[in-house]
C-alpha cells in the first residue's frame, strides 16, 4: 500500500482515516463481536444446507445508532451487521462449543525441526534472524532443513514420533510450498506444523492457511513481535542477547492480574512447547484457543500497519513512541 508522500494535512488524515477503517474492517470480520447489542440467531436455509445468521436485536439500543437519527445506521452498526451476516464465524464458535473444551492441551519443548528455505530471498539475514533465534532459544539438538533439501521428516526426534516442526519460511513462498512443494512424507504431518505471523517480515498469513485448509483450531500458530530477533549478521550473536519486548500496563484483568501488552502468542497442538521454550529464556508467551490467538495477532497486524504508516508520513524523524504519544 502506497501514498503520496507529498500531502497536505488534510490529506493525511483522509488517507489515515482509511487505512485504519480497512485494518479495523478486516480485524472484526469474522469476529463474534458486541454481543451486547445483538443476539444471534441460527435457522436452516430452505434447501437444508446453509446456514442463514440473522440479527435480532436486544431491548437496549446502540447509542451510535441513536446519534445518527433518521433511520440511518452508524458505521459501526453496519460493520456488526456484516460480521453477523459471516456464517464462517458462527459455524466456528458452534464447533468451539461442541468440542466441549475448557482447558488447553499441553505440549512439552522438546527437539523440533527447523524448515528454512533455499532460494537467496527467502535466505536473506531479514529471515536469517528468526531461524537463528529458534536455534539459540532451543537445548542444541534441533534439525534443520531446506524445503529443497530433498530430504524426509526425522521417523523419531528425541524418542518421539510426534514433534514441532517449525515453518521459518518468509510469507512469499509459504504458500506455494504447502500446495506445491511438501514432499510426499511430509504431508502425513501436517498437524505437527507450526506457523509464525506478526511483525513486518511475517506480517498476517491467515488467508495463505485458509486456502491450504491448515488454518483450524489444532493448527499451531505462533505471533511474533513479543521479544527481540537475532541479528542474522552478528556471528556472536547468542541467547543472552534475546529481550523480551512486552510491556506492563498500570492494570489490572478481572481475575486481579497484572495485564501485559505486546507479548508473544500461541495456539495450537505445540502452542505449550513454544511457550516454555521462551519461558526458558525469561520471554513472556501467553497461550489459549485460536479464536483468542486471532484476535491478538490482529491487533498486532494494525500495530505494525497504521503507526508505521503514520509516522512515515511525517518529515521529520518519528518514533513508534512519538505515534503513541
Amino acid at each position: 500500500m502506497m501514498f503520496p508522500m507529498r500531502i497536505g494535512s488534510a490529506g493525511r488524515v483522509t488517507a489515515l482515516s482509511y487505512v485504519c477503517f480497512l485494518c479495523l474492517r478486516t480485524a472484526v470480520d469474522g469476529f463474534v463481536t458486541n454481543t451486547a447489542a445483538f443476539a444471534p440467531v441460527v435457522r436452516p436455509h430452505s434447501n437444508g444446507e446453509q446456514l442463514i445468521l440473522d440479527t435480532q436485536r436486544m431491548p437496549q439500543q446502540s447509542l451510535l445508532e441513536k446519534r445518527e437519527g433518521c433511520g440511518r445506521k452508524s458505521s459501526w452498526t453496519v460493520l456488526n451487521m456484516a460480521t453477523w451476516s459471516d456464517g464462517r464465524a458462527v459455524k466456528e464458535y458452534q464447533d468451539f462449543l461442541a468440542s466441549g473444551k475448557q482447558e488447553i492441551d499441553v505440549a512439552e519443548d522438546g527437539p523440533c525441526v527447523i524448515v528454512t528455505s533455499s532460494t537467496e530471498a527467502g535466505a536473506s539475514p531479514r529471515y536469517q534472524g528468526l531461524i537463528n533465534t529458534l536455534v539459540a532459544l532451543g537445548m542444541g539438538n534441533d534439525v534443520i532443513l531446506e524445503t529443497t533439501s530433498g530430504q524426509d521428516l526425522p521417523e523419531t526426534l528425541g524418542g518421539q514420533e510426534s514433534y514441532p516442526i517449525y515453518m521459518a519460511l518468509p510469507p512469499f513462498e509459504l504458500k506455494e510450498f504447502l500446495r506445491n512443494g511438501l514432499p510426499d512424507q511430509w504431508k502425513s504431518r501436517r498437524e505437527d506444523f507450526c506457523f509464525f505471523s506478526g511483525t513486518r517480515d511475517y506480517g498476517c498469513i491467515e488467508q495463505d492457511l485458509k486456502d491450504c485448509g491448515m488454518c483450524r483450531d489444532e493448527t499451531t500458530q505462533l505471533l511474533l513481535g513479543g521479544f527481540t530477533v537475532l541479528d542474522a549478521t552478528n556471528e556472536y550473536a547468542n541467547v543472552n542477547m534475546i529481550d523480551d519486548c512486552s510491556v506492563t500496563l498500570d492494570t489490572m484483568d478481572a481475575q486481579g492480574s497484572r495485564k501485559y501488552a505486546g507479548e508473544s502468542a500461541a495456539c495450537g497442538k505445540w502452542s505449550g512447547a513454544f511457550q516454555a521454550r521462551l519461558d526458558r529464556n525469561a520471554v513472556r508467551c501467553k497461550r489459549g484457543f485460536y479464536r483468542e490467538w486471532r484476535r491478538d495477532m490482529w491487533e498486532r497486524t494494525i500495530y505494525d500497519a497504521v503507526f508505521n504508516l503514520i509516522g512515515s508520513v511525517r518529515k521529520i524523524p518519528t518514533s513508534l513512541g512519538d505515534v503513541a504519544e
